[in-house]
């Protein structure tokens, strides 16, 4: 189901429904009523270590600066100390390196045709005006009705923009070229390497504690044991090369549990091989040749390069850059307050689809199927020509109203209140009467004569929404 604030969308195989679609002015206006990026707000925690609160003067995911309003990569030296392996702690610390950063991105929001097909098709049953800012709010609270445009841009003192990476198996971005290959190989890799493991014997020797990764929880091995080195290399390279090796370093533990020592043999007595897939077939021993291979003879195909791309709504919610997932996430939030972008990227997918777009006094846009057509009360007939003549008095009446104004006092089974309605709705479907999404009415202003001054707006009536707005333009 597709929902907005005040408008309920169905898939095209169900019963489409509108309803209430709260008008509201600008400055009052509230964020979707959804919001897909809520539990995003702290992207990547786990694989940065940042478990728990934040701490005084950490990291603030780039919130409090930075030009682009994503978040900066994790401080280096981020609670150092914390993790140290046993006997770092008389060490001198160094200066962490300065921190990088955040790219300048603009985040662009485009509305998917499958969400707008079946909003046309109920618009056009109702034949009402709706706010052009409410539908597009309501495409924004559901990622499968919007795509995402991420593109960068130069920094300051260079001439070209810093190129985003993406790969093309499952659209997701990153901001540096390690990191894409990293996450190509880590989540693809079966299409390409088919894994083998059989059962050794279990390491012999005397081992009184296993290093563990304090980021993961994976167990690397005894510091002494030979493969301790290529097994902490690989777990940086794949999972945390956005720290350095000394950072990495610092986060893993010594442990001396007797079960966690087990544990790590039972792993380590299985030995995994890889097969590459296709005609070529290679077999390798260690993960680090298996990168090898992939760099040299997949990932030039995988992982694309340019400065601008785009992806669908969904995938947004899956990012593993946090700069690039934290630049959507506060860009969803300005644009949400007041959906301006969308509003107007969502007006010529209108026009395709046959809809017409017309503003209300001076700011406020609607769109309905049926196009306004004002018409001269002077040249219509006498029950049309008292209709338009009151509407052009009383902008937002309803049509209950107009009728108790024109047949007042008279049953709703009387055949002069029949007549009123039928009107209205011939003048409805020609256009001649605009009715809003909250069943008030007002007629289209006619065009001026040239030279002429503006009439005198009618008086306001009471109420909320298009009842205190002038009469439609076409």
């Amino acid at each position: 189901m597709f929902a907005g604030p005040g408008l309920e969308l169905m898939p095209d195989n169900e019963d489409i429904a509108i309803l209430d679609l709260t008008f509201v002015p600008a400055w009052a206006r509230k964020p979707a009523s959804a919001n897909p990026y809520a539990d995003r707000g702290e992207v990547g925690r786990a694989e940065r270590g940042d478990r728990g609160a934040r701490r005084p003067g950490g990291n603030d995911g780039g919130r409090s600066g930075g030009r682009s309003g994503g978040p900066s990569r994790p401080r280096s030296g981020f609670d150092r100390g914390r993790g140290m392996a046993r006997g770092d702690a008389g060490r001198e610390r160094r200066a962490p390196p300065p921190v990088k950063p955040p790219p300048r991105i603009m985040v662009s929001f485009i509305p998917e045709r499958k969400g707008l097909k079946p909003l046309v098709a109920q618009l056009g049953r109702t034949g009402r005006a709706f706010p052009l800012l409410d539908i597009a709010a309501m495409f924004l609270s559901k990622p499968e009705y919007f795509a995402i445009k991420l593109e960068s841009f130069p920094e300051e003192g260079r001439d070209s923009a810093p190129p985003l990476f993406q790969c093309s198996e499952c659209q997701a971005v990153f901001v540096e070229k390690e990191r894409a290959l990293g996450h190509a190989l880590k989540a693809h890799i079966g299409k390409f390497y088919e894994k083998q493991e059989t059962q050794a014997e279990p390491p012999k020797g005397n081992f009184v504690c296993v290093a563990r990764c304090g980021l993961s929880g994976e167990l690397l091995g005894p510091p002494n044991y030979h493969g301790y080195s290529e097994k902490l290399s690989e777990l940086h390279r794949t999972r945390f090369a956005h720290l350095t090796l000394d950072e990495y370093r610092s986060r893993i533990t010594n442990e001396s549990d007797p079960a966690l020592i087990e544990r790590w043999k039972q792993e380590a007595s299985k030995q995994t091989e890889w097969k590459s897939v296709g005609a070529e077939e290679r077999t390798f021993q260690r993960m680090a040749d298996v990168e090898s291979d992939f760099r040299e003879r997949h990932a030039p195909g995988l992982v694309k390069q340019c400065a601008r791309f785009i992806i669908s709504g969904p995938v947004s919610l899956r990012l593993e850059d946090s700069a690039i997932a934290g630049c959507i996430r506060d860009a969803w939030k300005r644009e949400s307050r007041f959906p301006l972008r969308m509003s107007i990227a969502i007006r010529p997918a209108f026009r395709h689809l046959g809809m017409h777009i017309f503003k209300v006094g001076d700011k406020a846009a609607f769109v309905s199927a049926i196009s306004p057509d004002p018409i001269d009360p002077a040249l219509a007939a006498e029950d049309i020509r008292r209709i338009l003549e009151h509407l052009e008095l009383h902008p937002g009446h309803t049509r209950q109203e107009t009728v108790d104004a024109l047949v007042p006092g008279l049953p709703a089974e009387a055949p002069e209140v029949a007549a009123v309605i039928n009107s209205l709705l011939w003048l409805k479907e020609k256009g001649h009467v605009i009715e809003f999404y909250d069943g008030t009415l007002a007629a289209p202003r006619r065009p001026r004569p040239p030279g002429s001054q503006p009439a005198a707006p009618a008086p306001a009536e009471s109420g909320a929404g298009p009842r205190q707005a002038p009469a439609p333009e076409a």
